[in-house]
């Protein structure tokens, strides 16, 4: 069960204003069971506190260069499961094809930033070859030989959840260069760095009050168009995900686990994990 903020609208999970329509899941998951139990295990209960900063609706976009050469600059969510918008979506369910050759992504973060790590999952760690990450703050061609490389080559051959350190990096642009030797499908990718959940979710409690029309402030959790904010930002007409910790919620039952990890399964990173314990009938 999953605990939002008293604002959010159930049912629907829909409202409007002009044309501008932001959609939202109310309940992620309803854990239920016969006995409220929790286990005692040693999980490690540490959870991600830092936003993920390769997301569209944190104004990051992403260009795609294809192994023939072609140059795709992604700037709507249309495809979203076939083109590299599916990276950067607030939606970790959706993944990108990741084709035999040579496949490079850039992506431009709206400001420069410390980053802390880089993250990715090889969807059934299918996709086998080696990969490269170099920064820049400038704008700089693919080619270029003024990027700077972090960390040199490294394999991801049958490896699912890819987690890369890079710690004192700054950039505000970030180059992954994919050599693939085997094609595959790609997920979920995450710089973290500086901003945390909690200025985030600040930031976003500002941009959801908004003013209306008539110069009256609007209510928390109603999007408005003529918001001068949210209208000069394409991050801000964007769908997020209530059920997450950068939107204030909470879960408030679990049927098994350990209860102070819990907020690893909301924390905004697909590569923390939450585990139920074996003996739950119904996780």
């Amino acid at each position: 069960m999953v605990h939002l903020p008293s604002s959010v609208t159930c049912g629907s999970g829909i409202r409007r204003s002009g044309t501008a329509t932001l959609a939202f899941l109310c309940t992620v998951a309803t854990l239920c069971a016969h006995d409220f139990a929790f286990s005692t295990g040693s999980m490690e209960t540490t959870n991600n506190d830092s936003k993920n900063l390769a997301r569209m609706n944190c104004g990051a976009k992403i260009q795609c260069i294809t192994p023939d050469g072609r140059v795709a600059n992604v700037a709507s969510t249309n495809d979203n499961n076939e083109s590299a918008a599916a990276l950067i979506l607030d939606d970790n369910t959706l993944s990108c094809p990741l084709r035999e050759g040579e496949t490079t992504f850039i992506i431009t973060l709206p400001t420069a930033a410390m980053l802390d790590r880089f993250t990715f999952i090889n969807e059934n760690a299918a996709a086998k070859g080696e990969m490269k990450i170099a920064v820049s703050n400038y704008q700089l061609p693919a080619a270029s030989g003024k990027w700077t490389e972090v960390n040199g080559s490294v394999a991801f051959t049958s490896k699912r959840l890819f987690n890369l350190s890079l710690v004192g990096v700054e950039a505000k642009y970030v180059k992954l260069s994919f050599k693939v030797a085997k094609a595959g499908r790609i997920a979920a990718l995450g710089l973290y760095g500086d901003e945390s959940l909690d200025s985030y979710a600040a930031h976003q409690t500002r941009i959801l009050r908004g003013t209306n029309r008539s110069g009256r402030a609007a209510g928390l959790g109603f999007m408005q168009v003529a918001n001068t904010a949210a209208d000069s930002r394409v991050a801000d007409r964007l769908n997020f995900n209530f059920a997450n910790l950068y939107a204030k919620a909470r879960v408030v039952y679990v049927s098994s686990g350990a209860p102070v990890g819990v907020k690893r399964m909301i924390d905004d990173d697909a590569t923390t994990a939450f585990e139920f314990a074996p003996s739950d009938p119904h996780p």
